[in-house]
């Protein structure tokens, strides 16, 4: 799978062996779910030479900030896999940062000319947990300039088992969704991380629940586990294939018309 969203004739473009591009994971999820946790983990799994760029999402509180923060010291700064961080910001609106002139556009074109010469094979991208990822995949998968390079193979949401369904049900008004909701829509695979932390009679339930409500939303999701590290290899995470023939809503992650009517057609079904 190439770009998990109907974005057109470039992000649909099917994937060959001749297809060159930096395989992208944009990884969405709640406040304290496990994301960073997974990106060190996906890192970690990496062949050893792999040129790995991360770029991390944030919510910026104040104007003039430098994009090119120093890496923390839990991301394994001196891993030769980590080939490029960056931090890139927006300022409340969740979007600009993948405007034409935001960061996350100027970062990435910027890396372009370097693909080459550093020989970046992977990009990790992480959302700020109240982040809708429909901008972000429009980005990865329309937009020329970067889908010339970038391919989107895995948007992952990660949840907090012990957290998700209170998440998911927690009250909006009418005809919107929740950002839990939002996310796990707009997500090829569901981690549920933190697995551990469930007491072992309750997991199956918690499970069924978590399952139960997420196909609403998405009936295609691929549902993985994890425990608290988020321990997750790359290979397996893309060989979590979404099940598209499970498909029961149209998917509106580039189509906003869309969004809208799949938002009535779970209201009209009782889910919101």
């Amino acid at each position: 799978m190439t770009c998990r969203v109907d974005c057109g004739e470039h992000g649909m473009e099917a994937e060959t062996e001749k297809d060159r591009r930096i395989s992208c994971c944009l990884i969405t999820g709640m406040t304290g779910s496990g994301k960073t946790s997974l990106v060190k983990s996906l890192l970690n799994s990496l062949p050893p030479d792999a040129r790995c760029i991360i770029c991390i999402h944030q919510h910026a509180k104040s104007f003039g900030l430098d994009s090119h923060a120093p890496v923390p010291s839990d991301m394994a700064p001196d891993d030769p896999r980590l080939a490029h961080f960056c931090q890139v910001f927006d300022f409340g609106s969740g979007c600009i940062c993948c405007s034409p002139d935001g960061d996350l556009t100027r970062e990435l074109v910027g890396r372009i000319p370097l693909i080459d010469t550093e020989g970046y094979t992977h990009l990790i991208i992480e959302t700020t947990g109240l982040a809708d990822p429909r901008p972000f995949i429009r980005l990865l998968c329309v937009d020329p300039v970067i889908v010339s390079s970038f391919r989107l193979d895995r948007v992952v949401c990660v949840a907090d088992a012990g957290k998700i369904l209170k998440q998911l049900g927690e009250e909006v008004p009418l005809n919107k969704l929740n950002k839990a909701s939002v996310q796990v829509r707009n997500a090829d695979t569901l981690l549920l991380n933190k697995m551990d932390k469930l007491p072992p009679q309750g997991r199956a339930m918690v499970l069924e629940e978590v399952e139960t409500s997420a196909r609403i939303l998405n009936g295609g999701i691929k549902l993985l586990q994890a425990e608290r590290e988020a321990r997750m290899q790359w290979a397996g995470l893309m060989e979590a294939e979404r099940d598209r023939s499970q498909d029961k809503l149209p998917c509106g992650a580039c189509d906003d018309d869309g969004y809208e009517r799949m938002v009535q057609i779970i209201n009209l079904e009782g889910h919101d």
